[in-house]
């Protein structure tokens, strides 16, 4: 894992989000293809399409990354809990 990804994580922990998208953004520059840079990036945003991008791309490098589908099969889980039946 890469020492910005690790010091991502760090920063979330710490509860500074804003440090930790700046260090995501710096190793994604390095690497654009980083799957756990991605996968971290995914947890920092709160916009479901955004986090949907993001995991889209982990599974455009990793195409059998068990954690990004089990992420979005959630994403596609809540977006449908909030949305009524139609008869």
């Amino acid at each position: 894992m890469h020492p910005f990804v690790e010091s991502a994580i760090e920063a979330i922990n710490q509860g500074d989000k804003n440090k930790a998208l700046g260090l995501l953004k710096q190793a994604l520059t390095a690497n654009p293809n980083d799957v756990d840079a991605w996968l971290v990036l995914a947890t920092v945003i709160d916009n479901p399409e955004r986090k949907r991008q993001c995991l889209n791309r982990v599974l455009a490098i990793d195409p059998v990354n068990q954690l990004a589908r089990a992420e979005l099969f959630e994403l596609d889980r809540v977006t449908l809990d909030g949305i009524p039946l139609s008869n």
